[in-house]
Formats: C-alpha cells, structure tokens, sequence
C-alpha cells in the first residue's frame, strides 16, 4: 500500500507490497519535479533528432522541392509584410512537423523503456525508473500503452492533465501509468554506512571455527548497530552496548574475563568477523 512520509524536499511517497516470496519491497515512488526534468531533457533530444532526420529525408529525396517551395513563400510573405500569407506557407510544413515530432516522441520512449527496462536518457540522468506495478521491468505493450496516452496527458497545455493526475494519484501515476499499470521510482544510491571505528592495536577474538559460525549476518548488524550509537552519543554509553555485549557473549559462550569491558568486546568481535571474512 502507498506510504507518505515527509521529507528534506517535500512529501516523499513510496509504495510497499509483498512478492510472491513473501518479501515486502518498498518503491520509493518519484515526485513531479525530477519527472518534469527528465522529460525535459527528452524531448530536447527527440526535438533535435525529429528536425534533423527530416530535414535529411527532405533533401534527400524527391520532398526536397516541396520544402523549398514553402520556405520561398514564407519569405516572400513576410518581406511583403503579409502574416497571414506567410502563415499559409508555413502552415503545412508545421503540421507535418508536428506528426513528425508525435509519432518520434512515441517511438523514442516506447523503444528506450523497453529495451532499458525502464530508462530513457533523461530519466538516467535523474536516476528515474519505469517500472511496472509490483517492481517488476516493463514490456513493450506497456510502454508503448503509457506512451501512447502521452497525447491525452499534454492536453490542454503544458501536460496539464498529466500533472494534475500525477497530483492526485496515490503513487504518482499519471493517466497512460494508471492505464498500463506502470510507476516511475527513484533509483537513487543510497551510501553504505561505514565501519564502526576499531581502535589500533585491538587484538580479535581467539575464537573456533564453530564459534566463528554463530556469527550471522543478524549478530554483526546489532554489534555495528551499537558500536555506532556508542559514536553518536558524544561520550555516554547507551544501555544498548551492554545489551549487545551479553547477547554475544552468550552466543560465543565466552569466558568470564572476556566480558568484563562491553565495548572492547564488540570491537574485537566486529574485528574478528571482519577478518575471517578477508580470509
């Protein structure tokens, strides 16, 4: 179900469901601001490449004349100061710019979602995904669908419509995503926290193979858990490092001499984890 958490930039939305293997995943669900910037450097690219590949085809071929003709009239009606003739002239060299600029814009993201499961170089560029409704890549029924309806969304102007469905939507859909049952996520990177600082000279725990097996993944995540809090309490140690300390202990059956300063213990045991794993 969508879940609205305020953040540093405004309402952050996500959305949590279950896999089939029964492990909940979270999309964090992406905001009209990056969407809007990743459409924009998009559509430059589809403006540049529309233009350039009919102005080739025109001179390329017997259409050349056609183009000439018209640019001739517009000229002509505008050194005579008749707008409304140099209107004319340009007006059918207008609309079939227009079908040309359509039909590539549809061909452009159609072909990119579903070859890049999702990407296009704008939504790279701000680390956006097209993703369908339980996470999964998109085929290209579905993104020719979302695309497609692209021409309802932009209605009246300035992708009104498509902006005011994204507004409203519980997870940002707008109407060709609410038809083809896609969203767009954030891909964004989250950095990995760092090691707990480890003292120079800690010597590790002289622990057995069977001892080294009971420390999980489980184990060292609450021993950097708590090292951690110990780093950010500027000084006190919170209750939690003596906690963690005596659950260790007991899971690694250690001596009684081996307990007796909790911090150390979960330093040299993080530093006795970290280096059978380098083994």
């Amino acid at each position: 179900m969508p879940n609205v958490a305020g953040g540093e930039s405004g309402f952050e939305v996500s959305s949590r469901m279950r896999s089939p293997e029964g492990v909940e995943i979270e999309l964090p669900i992406a905001t009209p601001a990056p969407r809007i910037a990743a459409y924009a450097i998009d559509v430059a690219l589809v403006a540049g490449l529309a233009f350039t590949f009919f102005i080739l085809f025109m001179i390329g071929s017997s259409h050349a004349e056609w183009l000439t003709d018209r640019m001739e009239e517009w000229v002509s009606a505008n050194a005579q100061g008749d707008a409304q003739a140099a209107q004319v002239a340009m007006g059918s060299f207008l609309v079939v710019i227009m079908v040309v600029l359509t039909f590539g814009e549809l061909l452009y993201f159609s072909l990119w979602e579903s070859l890049t499961h999702g990407l296009t170089p704008g939504k790279y560029a701000m680390r956006l995904r097209v993703v369908g409704p339980n996470g999964q890549p998109i085929d290209f029924k579905t993104a020719v669908l979302r695309n497609v309806l692209r021409i309802v969304d932009v209605l009246p102007a300035s992708y009104c419509v498509g902006l005011i469905a994204i507004i409203l939507s519980k997870r940002s859909q707008r109407l060709g995503d609410l038809a083809a049952g896609s969203l767009v996520i954030r891909t964004d990177r989250v950095e990995r926290p760092r090691e707990p600082y480890l003292p120079e000279g800690l010597e590790p725990l002289a622990l057995s193979r069977e001892q080294l097996a009971r420390l999980g993944t489980r184990e060292l995540t609450l021993v950097r858990s708590a090292l951690r809090r110990l780093e950010s309490a500027g000084g006190t140690r919170p209750a939690v490092i003596d906690q963690v300390a005596d659950a260790i202990a007991a899971r690694l059956e250690l001596a009684p001499e081996e307990r007796h300063d909790p911090v150390r213990l979960l330093q040299r045991t993080l530093l006795t984890a970290l280096r059978a794993q380098r083994q």
